[in-house]
């Protein structure tokens, strides 16, 4: 990091913030998922995910209030781009909506609603911010 002098051996570390990586497969049921380890109760998150195999991404982030700014979309298809108010997952075969639904004291928890019969993956990473 530019401007900080550390002694040798020690780390900086940013305890505004942490990054929470997991995966998600999207042939599971609709349902609510909690993910901790942050240290502390976020009031903001930044979400970017991918499904492995496919151009199938979503990435943006949730305000203190829980509202989606989001990009979903295909990277081979640039026409199926979708920005809005959800993250968004998409297959021909079906697709994977990701929403908010608490801030919890050490992390968030996730509201994944799946329609049809979407296949595969999701590698997701999370920043959480205090």
């Amino acid at each position: 990091m530019e401007g900080i002098s550390l002694p040798l051996g020690m780390q900086y570390t940013d305890t505004r913030s942490k990054r929470l990586t997991f995966s998600r497969d999207l042939t599971l049921a609709s349902g609510n998922v909690s993910y901790t380890g942050a240290g502390f109760k976020p009031s903001e998150a930044f979400l970017s995910a991918a499904v492995d195999g496919t151009n199938c991404y979503t990435q943006g982030k949730f305000d203190k209030d829980g509202t989606i700014s989001a990009l979903s979309g295909d990277y081979a298809t640039l026409g199926k781009v979708r920005i809005g108010g959800v993250f968004y997952l998409n297959q021909s075969a079906g697709y994977v909506l990701i929403t908010l639904v608490t801030y919890d004291s050490d992390g968030i928890t996730l509201h994944y609603d799946k329609t049809g019969s979407p296949t595969g993956t999701a590698a997701i990473e999370i920043v959480l911010k205090r």
